[in-house]
C-alpha cells in the first residue's frame, strides 16, 4: 500500500513506516481493501528563481493531495495470486505558487492514478524463489535501483507556463495538477513489467513504459535491469534503457528530442563489503543520444553508522557529477532527502537539476528514539560548463521527521541557500545573491 513517498521512504530509513488501509475482506481466497492517504505541505522561500518566474520576492504556498485506491488479490492455481489496484488522486497548490514558478496557486486536479493488474507466481517456479515471477500491466509507479534514473513519472508542473503558452512560446497544458514538491502523481500512463528472481541472488526486470506527462514530452522507454546480490558484499546491477519515442511538439520546447533513440547504460553497487557499519554506494551512467554526442553521470557515497552510541548517528559523504547535456530522465525522491533532489532549494527550484554540475554532499543523521529522526545535510554545487551560466552555490538543510503514530508523520525542514551569482550573473536567483531562508513542513496521514 502506498503513502506519500512511502512516508518519506520509511522516514528516511530507520524509522517505522506507517500502516494504512481498510480491509473489506481477507481470507484464504484473497484480500480486498481500501487505501486512503492524505498529504499536506506548507512552504516559504525568501527568494524566487527564474525558471518561469519574472518577479523577485518571497513566495509562500501550500500543497495537498488525497489518494484513494481499491487494492486486492485473488488466489490462483497452487499458491500463485492475481493482484491489482484502482485508484484516484486529487492534488492542489494554493497561495503564491512554488519558488521556481512552476505552479501559481491555482492548480486543482482529480484524475485516475493507479489502474493495474498483475500476477505473482507463488511457489510455481522454485528456482526463482517465492513469488519469483511477477508480471503486471496497466498504470502504475516503477523505480529502477535507488531512483537515480527512474523513480516513477513524478514531475508535477502546474500553471506556471500558461503565460508563455498564451504567447505561443510554450505548449498548452503542461499543468499536471500542481503539488509540485509533494510529487504524488507518479504513475506511468502505460507500463508492462516482467520480474524474475527478485529477492534471490540473481534478479532481473524487463520493462516498457509510456508517460502521458507533457512535462516529460510524453516519453516512451523500454529496458532491462539485472541485479546480483551477495550476502557478504552487497549488490551489483547493470541496466539498459532505450528511448523509443517522444511527442515532437513538446520535445522541441523542452529540449528532449534526443530521447527518441537515446541509449542509457547503467552500472551500480550498493553494499557493505568491509564492515556492517559501513555503507558504500556508487553508480555510473553512460548515455548516447545519437545526435549531440555522449553524456555521463556518476556518484560515489560512503556512510558510517555509529552503532551502540546514543542516537545511533550516521555520517556520510557523497560526490556526484553530471555532464552538461546529461538527461536525468525520471529521477525522484527515493531513499530520503537528497535522493535525488539534491538540496531542497537547489534540487527543487534553483537548479542544477542533475546535469552540468558536480556536487559534494555531507550528511549527519541521528535517532533520539525509534520515532524521531534528526538530520543535517550540506551541499556544495560547482557548475561543470560555465558557458551555460553558473549555478555554483552552497546549501545547508536541517530537518526532523517524527512518526507520531502508525498513521501520522510530521517533517519540518529549514534550509539556507547561498548562490554565487544572481540571474544577471548567470545564476537563477532573482533580485540578489544573498542567502535565501527556506522553510517547509510536510504532514502525512494514512487511514
Amino acid at each position: 500500500m502506498s503513502t506519500v513517498r512511502r512516508v518519506l521512504v520509511a522516514l528516511l530509513a530507520g524509522l517505522p513506516a506507517m500502516s494504512s488501509g481498510i480491509d473489506f475482506y481477507e481470507g484464504s481466497r484473497g484480500q480486498l481493501g481500501l487505501d486512503f492517504d492524505l498529504g499536506y505541505g506548507a512552504f516559504r522561500s525568501d527568494r524566487a528563481y527564474a525558471q518561469t518566474n519574472l518577479s523577485e520576492g518571497n513566495r509562500t504556498w501550500t500543497e495537498g493531495y488525497a489518494d484513494v485506491a481499491l487494492i486486492g488479490s485473488l488466489g490462483a492455481w497452487r499458491d500463485s495470486r492475481w493482484y491489482g489496484s484502482l485508484g484516484s488522486l486529487s492534488t492542489a497548490t494554493w497561495g503564491d505558487g512554488d519558488a521556481a514558478g512552476y505552479t501559481t496557486g491555482r492548480e486543482r486536479r482529480t484524475a485516475l492514478e493507479d489502474a493495474y493488474l498483475g500476477w505473482r507466481s507463488g511457489s510455481l517456479f522454485p528456482a526463482f524463489g517465492q513469488d519469483g515471477v511477477d508480471v503486471s500491466v496497466g498504470r502504475r509507479n516503477f523505480m529502477l535501483g535507488d531512483g537515480f534514473l527512474i523513480d516513477g513519472d513524478a514531475l508535477n508542473f502546474g500553471k506556471g507556463f500558461d503565460e508563455l503558452a498564451d504567447a505561443g512560446i510554450a505548449p498548452q497544458s503542461l499543468d499536471r495538477g500542481g503539488a509540485y514538491w509533494l510529487g504524488r502523481r507518479h504513475a506511468f500512463d502505460r507500463i508492462a513489467l516482467v520480474r524474475a528472481g527478485i529477492g534471490t541472488k540473481l534478479g532481473s526486470t524487463l520493462f516498457w513504459a509510456h508517460s502521458d506527462n507533457e512535462a516529460q514530452a510524453e516519453t516512451e522507454i523500454a529496458g532491462a535491469d539485472i541485479v546480483y546480490t551477495s550476502d557478504a558484499y552487497g549488490s551489483v546491477a547493470v541496466a539498459y534503457i532505450r528511448g523509443l519515442s517522444v511527442d515532437d511538439r513538446l520535445a522541441g520546447f523542452l529540449s528532449l528530442a534526443h530521447r527518441d533513440g537515446q541509449d542509457t547504460f547503467n552500472l551500480r553497487y550498493d553494499g557493505s563489503a568491509l564492515n556492517e557499519s559501513l555503507t558504500v554506494r556508487g553508480e555510473y551512467v553512460h548515455q548516447d543520444n545519437g545526435t549531440e554526442g555522449n553524456d555521463w553521470a556518476w556518484y560515489g557515497e560512503v556512510a558510517w553508522k555509529f552503532s551502540g552510541t546514543p542516537w545511533s548517528p550516521q555520517a556520510g559523504a557523497r560526490y556526484s557529477a553530471f555532464s552538461r547535456s546529461f538527461d536525468p530522465l525520471f529521477y525522484g525522491f527515493s531513499t530520503g532527502y537528497g535522493t535525488w533532489f539534491q538540496g531542497e532549494v537547489s534540487g527543487n527550484y534553483a537548479g542544477p537539476f542533475n546535469n552540468n554540475t558536480a556536487i559534494t554532499h555531507l550528511h549527519l543523521r541521528g535517532y533520539p528514539n525509534e520515532r524521531l529522526l534528526l538530520g543535517a545535510l550540506f551541499y556544495d554545487f560547482r557548475t561543470d560548463d560555465n558557458d551555460a551560466g553558473s549555478l555554483d552555490a552552497r546549501e545547508l538543510d536541517l530537518f526532523l521527521t517524527w512518526t507520531v503514530d502508525e498513521r501520522i508523520s510530521v517533517s519540518p525542514l529549514l534550509g539556507l541557500y547561498k548562490p554565487d551569482e544572481l540571474v544577471a550573473g548567470g545564476g537563477s536567483q532573482l533580485g540578489d545573491d544573498d542567502t535565501n531562508l527556506y522553510a517547509q513542513i510536510v504532514l502525512q496521514f494514512s487511514f
